[in-house]
């Protein structure tokens, strides 16, 4: 199933109480858990409405245990459309809901994105539409 199917398949308030509690634990984000919150609610909305763009094939969300905490990866691969595109594939030892999933894909991408964007912002193939760069790529 790709991104954007599980999360047509779920709310916001099916995946509120995992997010909340994701937020809880972490301890790098300063700012008051009602801020957020919001800005997680808000992004997971933003996704829903989203249409997928045609992503790396090869490119997999990858779900996982890690010392028995549920481990998302390979989020920040590619534009918020890009990812809804990825297939999701869970370890066969995860035994979490479809909205324990959910929960997890969406606060990967929205808590983290600030921190990607760098990267994606220095990626010269992103502006290839611009002549000056695609002549430097050449």
């Amino acid at each position: 199933m790709t991104f954007k199917q599980l999360l047509d398949k779920v709310s916001y308030e099916d995946i509120a109480p995992f997010i909340r509690e994701a937020v809880a634990g972490n301890d790098n984000d300063l700012r008051p858990t009602d801020v957020k919150l919001a800005e997680i609610e808000q992004g997971f909305e933003a996704m829903k409405a989203l249409r997928p763009t045609f992503g790396h094939i090869d490119s997999h969300i990858d779900v996982k245990l890690i010392d028995g905490h549920l481990n998302v990866s390979n989020t920040h691969l590619g534009s918020t459309s890009d990812l809804l595109s990825h297939q999701i594939d869970v370890a066969p030892e995860v035994q979490a809901t479809e909205s324990e999933i959910a929960a997890h894909c969406v606060y990967q991408v929205v808590a983290h994105a600030a921190s990607w964007q760098h990267y994606r912002d220095e990626d010269d193939f992103d502006d290839l539409d611009n002549p000056q760069t695609a002549r430097n790529l050449r």
